[in-house]
Order: C-alpha cells, then sequence, then structure tokens
C-alpha cells in the first residue's frame, strides 16, 4: 500500500478538468474510489454525472466542496459548469 492511502488501494491518479459552459468528460483514468472538488476559486458550482449531464440532472458540488463517488473508472464521469470553472480528482484503485 502506498503511504497516505486508503486501506486497500494502491495507486492513485489524480488530475484537474477545465469546464467549458458544455459537459466535458472527465480524464481517462482507473480509479475504485474517486474524491471530485469544487475549486474554491470557482463562480459557481459544478455538476457531475453520466455523459449528457446537466445543471438541472448532475450531483451539485458548490465551490470549495467535495464528493466521494465508488467508480471503475473517472471517465464515465461527465461534468459541467462554468467556462473557466475546473474541478479536480483524486482516484484511488
Amino acid at each position: 500500500m502506498a503511504p497516505g492511502l486508503p486501506n486497500g488501494y494502491s495507486n492513485l491518479n489524480s488530475d484537474q478538468v477545465m469546464m467549458s459552459g458544455s459537459a466535458v468528460q472527465l480524464t481517462d483514468a482507473l480509479a475504485s474510489e474517486v474524491v471530485l472538488t469544487a475549486l474554491k476559486a470557482n463562480t459557481a458550482a459544478l455538476y457531475v454525472g453520466g455523459e449528457g449531464v446537466t445543471s438541472g440532472s448532475g450531483l451539485e458540488i458548490a465551490p470549495g466542496n467535495s464528493v466521494t463517488l465508488h467508480v471503475g473508472h473517472v471517465g464515465m464521469l461527465w461534468a459541467v459548469g462554468t467556462a473557466g470553472d475546473k474541478l479536480s480528482f483524486a482516484a484511488a484503485y
């Protein structure tokens, strides 16, 4: 196990994704557990879900807040938010 990772995980992927105003697919990365964080400097909430996610259908993440999801692959997630805002993630697997 790598230092600092939850029990049962040995690797970590991380990245930041820039919002464009339209739904964008998150980075192609393995995951078992992923922590998604909307940067504090963002101007508005981000919304995460499947392909075609909208502000009316996604899981809301307010600026500075995080959520943890259990997924097999980060690339199965999409996010939508104000152009220029960012979503960061750390995915353990």
